[in-house]
């Protein structure tokens, strides 16, 4: 023990505690700032735990207290500013849009004060070193760098903030308007899950884990640990009153699938780190001990770990419930049948063809997965955690636990980022459970190695695919099969199965295509979505195929695009002619900056070092597939603001602005401060669907004008124009929005049909240097086009947008999965500051009449043209032609050996 001396946040404290115990343990602890956040397992590496001591920023988690100089000075994010009384970096990280799910934030406050204090006027070069320990999914660092030089300027008063405030008295529609909890964000002020308060009596929770990836359940003995101190019980399958099954997809979806993923196995485990118990204890020591001493007797099965594996001849099936390892085989034909579209191959004059594949990928989110439960006044179970998907999660919970649905209620917290992890239930159904059986609040929080080694992922995918073409550049057909990785369970992947149909062959005019895809299951993580599954994938394949026909026919990479982009009347892949037609539009507005960029990269390359440009694209449907509804409640308050009722999740994407935004343009021009938005509560809010899927801009934004429209028409019926006139005519002050889409021709067994209403485009152009000995290739700038209708909020676009190209930088070069090896952010390959390219974000507007006011989603659609324009840039700069991702140094060498 020792006694410790510092000033925190300005006050003199003293405490006694053990030498080497954790300063971010104290911080949080023992003084209750929560603004400090736990991310990357006391590793030093995410940056979340910043804070200011003597002067320098440092990372809490690895600064043990032996290591505190007497009489320090600390400083957290909640000494820096209040939201009443924001510092100017706290301010300018609102203005410049450097806040999204806000988790990483408060690190990046403290470390920018740091910096600023030291060097008021920094280079972008001494930020990305001064942040190289700061890490953020979300933004893609750009925005970060600029606030932190805004903050300059404020500080130095170069700048006054009148001069960037944005004025909102008319409304926030079309102006760069920060979102409404970016202070809180920015000051440390919003709780997370594991910052909320919890009572003296919360029980908490540890898993216990297979060590094997495929293996019955003979026995589990768990009398021993339910002996040791603080041990309250083990729970196990035996406990679940309900099916123990999660069901994820509406009924009738599918004759032939049913619900297999248990919320805890009962008999077999399909992949490594699988749930078979969990310990409740009276602190996270006490559970964590008892982990160890369960003893369960495992027969170890053959561990198929490739579709290629899972379906040969013999393969034993991994789910008892079916008699074969091949979940779901479907098609697309356009133009005729494979024998068509072969034929069509054989015809063209010119065929280029390749293997690709894609790996496993994790979400990655700084916020380690936690959840709380309790039962709440009204005896339901309560579930709190960082859902997506409120409504839906409840009613798969209330099958699975054997509960009634007005007997459970789902909070989503605040979210420390997303990527559709919380599309699906991950450690919520421990701690209802346990809630249920002990009757005490039930608290669980995973480390971040825990968190990366169980969550769904990204599915690998190989595809062989060739592509053909006229002599004079016209494409003439496609065609492709490929394999999906489901993971150990079929989960959602036969939902957005047939996103890989849809999204091969991007926005280019094709006569012809067939492609075949298979879903396996393997002893893998189950598939999920993570932002965009399969339009990644698939504008991988077609946009190095698209480059490869372009350099065969001798013609320029973007006018071979231009040529073949769709035109007004062209039909889809899926057989549907379309709403507008952007592509080609913004391939005109690329096209000086790449040629630009193709001069500058001649003219700096140099043999060590080689430089190059690619190009790449995407599509995406802003809808669920075959249809979507949503419903929204709009409430006429007192002051004649609106509250907004809606299931709008906001994991970072930006929810609350899109509310705020759409009802204020709906209203005409209700100033943000006017429209209050419940969105977190499934017994308070209706359901508007879940935040997947980049659906909830056309979707929830359109069920929201029509509630505000329901409401304006009642008060010009009654002629009221205020609050006090509706409450003196007697007249409702809550009115009803439900919008509902259904495709009117439902996608057929051979891929043709409506499924989405709405579309959006991302147009990407990357120039990248590549080192000739090493073969690391370094992404030098990512250029975005984006079309996604009429913008509502610049500011929120552009965070989508380089948000998304560098979260495409990092598939496409350094991010991969491996069950058991990738147990960290650093081994994930999570993009940093340093090696994080510039970005630039450009637009077209082209009104969706399906959209609300014009405009639709791009939370998916951002990433899709980043990881080809990379590869294409790499074989443009070396003549390294890329059909594998990530493109490690290694994979480059090789290509470069092969010529």
């Amino acid at each position: 023990m020792r006694l410790s001396r510092f000033t925190l946040n300005g006050i003199k404290q003293e405490l006694v505690c053990e030498g080497d115990r954790r300063l971010l343990d104290v911080i949080r602890g023992d003084f209750g700032l929560t603004g400090t956040k736990r991310g990357c397992d006391n590793e030093g590496y995410c940056g979340a735990c910043a804070v200011i001591m003597d002067g320098k920023a440092v990372r809490s988690c690895v600064v043990a207290m032996d290591h505190v100089p007497e009489g320090a000075v600390i400083e957290t994010v909640e000494g820096i500013g209040t939201i009443a009384h924001p510092h100017a970096v706290q301010k300018a990280f609102a203005y410049e849009g450097a806040i999204q799910c806000g988790y990483c934030t408060p690190g990046m406050v403290t470390t920018a004060k740091a910096l600023l204090d030291r060097r008021p006027n920094p280079s972008e070069e001494e930020i990305r070193q001064a942040f190289r320990g700061n890490l953020c999914r979300c933004t893609g660092y750009s925005s970060i760098i600029r606030a932190v030089q805004t903050a300059g300027r404020l500080m130095s008063g170069e700048v006054s903030e009148d001069e960037i405030r944005v004025d909102t008295s008319d409304g926030t529609f079309g102006k760069r308007a920060p979102r409404p909890n970016s202070l809180s964000k920015a000051t440390g002020a919003l709780r997370y899950g594991d910052d909320v308060p919890m009572p003296q009596n919360t029980l908490h929770l540890k898993v216990v884990r297979s060590p094997h990836h495929h293996a019955n359940i003979m026995s589990i003995d768990i009398s021993e640990a339910e002996k040791m101190p603080g041990v309250i019980g083990v729970l196990t399958a035996k406990d679940i009153p309900g099916s123990n099954r999660l069901p994820y997809r509406p009924p009738g979806y599918s004759a032939k699938l049913v619900p297999t993923e248990p919320i805890l196995c009962d008999t077999r485990v399909t992949h490594l780190g699988r749930p078979v118990a969990v310990v409740v204890a009276e602190t996270v020591r006490h559970a964590e001990a008892a982990v160890g001493v369960v003893k369960v007797d495992y027969e170890v099965l053959p561990r198929h770990e490739t579709p290629l594996q899972s379906l040969r001849e013999g393969a034993a099936p991994i789910l008892s419930e079916y008699d074969s390892n091949l979940m779901v085989t479907s098609h697309l034909r356009k133009g005729g049948d494979q024998a068509a579209a072969e034929q069509a191959i054989a015809e063209s004059a010119a065929v280029v063809a390749g293997s690709f594949a894609t790996p496993r990928i994790a979400h990655l989110t700084i916020e380690p997965d936690n959840a709380m439960a309790f039962v709440d006044e009204d005896g339901r179970i309560t579930i709190m955690s960082k859902s997506v998907a409120v409504h839906l999660h409840r009613m798969q919970m209330c099958a699975a636990l054997g509960v009634p649905p007005d007997k459970l209620r789902w909070i989503e917290n605040p979210s420390g980022g997303s990527f559709d992890s919380k599309s699906v239930i991950t450690c919520e159904g421990y701690v209802a459970l346990a809630a249920m059986k002990f009757r005490r609040p039930c608290k669980i929080v995973y480390t971040m190695a825990e968190t990366i080694l169980v969550a769904s992922k990204r599915a690998r995918v190989w595809v062989n695919a060739k592509l053909g073409a006229t002599s004079d550049g016209r494409l003439t057909a496609l065609v492709y099969d490929f394999d999906l990785d489901a993971g150990g369970y079929e989960g959602v992947a036969e939902l957005v199965m047939n996103r890989y149909h849809k999204c091969i062959g991007g926005a280019y005019t094709l006569p012809k295509a067939y492609g075949e895809g298979r879903m396996a299951l393997t002893n893998s993580n189950p598939f999920s979505s993570v932002r965009g599954p399969g339009g990644v994938e698939m504008a991988l394949v077609t946009e190095v195929l698209v480059d490869m026909m372009a350099e065969r026919l001798g013609a320029d990479p973007l006018e071979f695009r231009y040529q073949n982009a769709w035109k007004e009347g062209d039909r889809a892949n899926w057989g549907a002619t379309l709403d507008c037609y952007p592509y080609a539009g913004m391939l005109e507005k690329l096209r000086p900056l790449y040629l630009a960029a193709t001069a500058k990269a001649r003219h700096e390359t140099t043999p060590a070092r080689k430089r190059g440009v690619g190009i790449g694209g995407g599509i995406w449907g802003c809808e669920m597939d075959g249809g979507d509804r949503s419903t929204v409640w709009v409430e006429l308050n007192p002051d004649d603001g609106v509250t907004v009722y809606a299931t709008w999740a906001d994991s970072g994407q930006g929810g609350d602005i899109g509310v705020v935004t759409i009802a204020s343009k709906a209203l005409g021009g209700l100033p943000p401060e006017k429209v209050r938005v419940v969105s977190r509560d499934s017994s308070l809010t209706p359901n508007s669907g879940p935040s997947v899927a980049s659906r909830q801009t056309a979707t929830t934004g359109n069920a929201i004008c029509m509630a505000c429209e329901a409401l304006l028409n009642a008060m010009r019926e009654h002629d009221c124009k205020t609050y006090a006139d509706m409450v003196r005519k007697q007249r409702p002050l809550r009115y009803e929005g439900a919008y509902v889409w259904q495709s009117p021709a439902p996608i057929d067994k051979d891929g043709q049909g409506v499924p989405w209403r709405n579309l959006s485009y991302v147009l990407n152009m990357a120039e990248v240097e590549v080192e000739i000995a090493t073969g690391k290739v370094n992404v030098l700038k990512m250029t975005s086009v984006v079309d996604a209708g009429v913008i509502h909020n610049p500011l929120a676009v552009e965070g989508q947008c380089e948000g998304g190209m560098n979260m495409g930088a990092g598939f496409a070069l350094w991010e991969a999965f491996e069950p058991g090896q990738t147990d960290s952010l650093l081994a994930g390959g999570i993009p940093n500051f340093v090696n994080s390219p510039k970005t630039e974000c450009h637009y077209t507007e082209t009104f969706r009449v399906g959209g609300a006011l014009g405009g639709v989603g791009l939370g998916e659609t951002v990433m899709f043209g980043a990881p080809p324009a990379i590869l294409n840039a790499i074989y443009d700069a070396s003549g390294a032609r890329m059909f594998d991702v990530p493109a490690t140094p290694e994979r480059v060498l090789a290509a470069l050996a092969r010529g």
